[in-house]
């Protein structure tokens, strides 16, 4: 009987004990500082300029501001205790600091630069025409359609180029305003002067020799000369034949204005017993009446040319 009654009696202090430990936390918990103020100032570690923008944050209580103008900051009401505060900028890598709050505190935070490091850089190129100004071409069948007429008529056909006619048979190529002794003229890599002679001199190339027209206007000119001012004008026949053998072309225009008609013939050959000796004859007739209008003929437009090319190589 005795010791039913000691039991008891432990059970009745344990119950009293362990509410008097709770009644004890909770009344110490009640007591706790929550009135406790966190303030910081922000600045570059690199420049030691205030940073304004900045955000600060505490991460246990996910409370966050953004310091002023003068890079700073202040928490209220803040509890006693340990906290995490993480401040991030624009400008600047991250900084987390532990804080151990008792009291009110003042931080001097400072954050470093933000250094990027570029990963490997690679830098690749191909070989190919330089592109260091304007440059147009007219060749294939483009050129073909355009072979009947003068060789100025055939360039206007590039963008760019327009052209000075003083007569019905007599044009000037004009690129971006410039002319005569203003464009440089090479045929075959030959320089062509007959431009400077004036206003009614027409470039004296026949257009059936070209394979390919080229208007250059840029850094690219330079290379041929500094009397380039408004461009260059190439003009390249085609390469000479490489494989024994001979070749023959036929062409030949007609125009119901003024009754013109064209012809011209090329025959190249290589021989098969001197392959060192190829060479090419190119030939053009070219004649036309007076140019006509609905009412009446313009007298004195009339024109018959002759043109002949002979190209060889000795190799």
């Amino acid at each position: 009987m005795g010791n039913f009654k000691l039991g008891i009696l432990k059970q009745i202090l344990s119950i009293v004990f362990i509410y008097s430990f709770v009644f004890i936390s909770i009344a110490g918990n009640s007591q706790q500082n929550c009135q406790t103020r966190l303030s910081g100032h922000v600045e570059d570690a690199d420049t030691k300029e205030t940073l304004h923008g900045a955000t600060v944050k505490l991460v246990e209580l996910n409370r966050e501001i953004v310091t002023d103008e003068k890079g700073d900051f202040v928490f209220f009401n803040l509890c006693e205790g340990v906290y995490t505060l993480l401040v991030t900028h624009v400008s600047c890598d991250s900084v987390k600091q532990t804080v151990h709050l008792s009291k009110d505190r003042h931080l001097d935070i400072f954050m470093p630069h933000a250094r990027n490091t570029l990963e490997e850089v690679v830098v690749a190129g191909k070989t190919g025409t330089p592109n260091t100004g304007y440059k147009q071409e007219l060749s294939g069948r483009k050129l073909d359609e355009a072979k009947s007429v003068s060789i100025s008529e055939a360039l206007s056909r590039i963008n760019g180029v327009t052209l000075l006619q003083t007569g019905s048979t007599v044009a000037k190529p004009v690129i971006h305003g410039l002319h005569s002794n203003r464009i440089l003229t090479v045929n075959n890599g030959v320089r062509q002067e007959g431009q400077q002679w004036g206003n009614e001199h027409a470039p004296e190339i026949d257009a059936f020799i070209a394979d390919k027209l080229m208007v250059i206007k840029g850094v690219d000119e330079l290379r041929y000369g500094s009397d380039a001012i408004g461009g260059v004008i190439l003009v390249q026949p085609k390469a000479l034949r490489t494989q024994p053998g001979r070749n023959a072309e036929i062409h030949a225009g007609y125009f119901t204005n003024n009754r013109q008609y064209v012809a011209s013939g090329v025959y190249e050959q290589q021989f098969k017993k001197l392959p060192a000796l190829t060479y090419r004859l190119q030939g053009t007739y070219k004649r036309g009446a007076n140019s006509a209008t609905p009412n009446y003929r313009l007298n004195n437009t009339g024109s018959e040319e002759w043109n002949f090319f002979c190209h060889c190589r000795l190799a």
